[in-house]
């Protein structure tokens, strides 16, 4: 099975980068900066920037022990391996359909509400997949819901910086930023298992994780607005 869906991802994708990554690199005149915390150092060691990080930190390490989590958790509350493995599947659609939905949700938001409304999101369906009945309908539903709440989160953590202090000193900033997202969401699948088995059940390990999300949601409405900076459409044009 992973040779046939090595031979049929080798066939899509590497004639699809070899023949359309073709497009010369358009240079962009810098956006404007924040017009505070000036050098690198003073934006790292600040408040905000330190109370972002443990938030997107929280709430990275709960979307993604959801994730490989959820197999056992579905199974073992009766739902066969074959409709646990749609439900991972169809999160990926709606992983998919959170990162088309993100452009209106950044036109209509601030980044400290928008903020909140992604990382709630995340907390509110991953409660849901803990307490929805046994029943196979609600739990695709929530799956497909939680999957959306993966892929808002995926480009927030991606512009929230640039929104915070501009785009000049985007690469180092946002190196440092998402260094402890990475790592949080690398033990995510391991811890995840670990806390289950410590409370003695998938379900209990899902409201915990419910609850990890919604106190990094407290910790990112204590964030300041930000001054105006680099739009995040810009952002998501560079990457």
């Amino acid at each position: 099975m992973y040779v046939v869906l090595a031979i049929v991802l080798a066939a899509i994708t590497i004639p699809a980068h070899a023949l359309a990554l073709r497009l010369p690199w358009v240079s962009r005149r810098p956006g404007p900066t924040a017009t505070v915390d000036t050098s690198d150092r003073r934006v790292l060691i600040s408040r905000t920037f330190l109370v972002l990080v443990a938030a997107m930190t929280l709430n990275a390490f709960a979307l993604y022990a959801v994730v490989i989590n959820l197999v056992p958790l579905l199974t073992g509350r009766g739902l066969s391996s074959s409709v646990a493995a749609w439900a991972l599947g169809l999160g990926g659609i709606g992983q998919v359909i959170g990162r088309l939905g993100y452009r209106s949700l950044a036109a209509h938001t601030g980044v400290r509400a928008r903020s909140l409304v992604v990382i709630s999101t995340g907390a509110v369906t991953t409660l849901l997949l803990a307490l929805l009945p046994a029943h196979t309908a609600p739990l695709l539903a929530a799956a497909v819901a939680a999957g959306a709440a993966r892929g808002l989160f995926t480009l927030l953590t991606a512009t929230i910086v640039a929104d915070h202090w501009g785009s000049e000193r985007y690469a180092t900033l946002n190196g440092m930023f998402t260094t402890p997202l990475t790592a949080a969401t690398a033990i995510a699948p391991t811890v995840g298992a670990a806390l289950a088995t410590g409370l003695g059940s998938y379900h209990a390990m899902f409201v915990v994780l419910a609850a990890v999300s919604a106190v990094s949601a407290g910790l990112a409405a204590t964030t300041t607005t930000p001054t105006p900076s680099t739009p995040t459409a810009d952002v998501q044009g560079r990457g």
